[in-house]
């Protein structure tokens, strides 16, 4: 890939992501047992400290995420305000 295929790609995700307010943080690494770390900005960000339990979901086989458990109702509030606001819930944009 060119760097300017990189850089096409990298201001696509950022358009997209602003829309859909996520931010990148930057990548990890996962290690041979598994473990990955998340980065400081993000703990800080996020409030997670050593001891905190997080949940793992992942949406199309594909986009992994971390929430901790003291955020879980309002996470699934928000999921169903994107459902009933007509959120993609068929998976007909999941890649085969």
């Amino acid at each position: 890939m060119s760097k300017d295929s990189k850089t096409h790609d990298t201001k696509a995700f950022d358009s997209l992501a602003n829309q859909c307010a996520v931010k990148m943080h930057g990548t990890v690494s996962v290690g041979a047992k598994g473990q990955v770390v998340i980065p400081k900005e993000v703990r800080k960000l996020t409030g997670i400290e050593p001891g905190d339990t997080l949940l793992v979901i992942t949406k199309h086989d594909r986009a992994v995420g971390l929430v901790k458990n003291s955020d879980l109702a309002e996470i699934l509030e928000y999921m169903r305000e994107e459902i009933g606001a007509g959120a993609d819930t068929t998976h007909k944009n999941h890649p085969q």
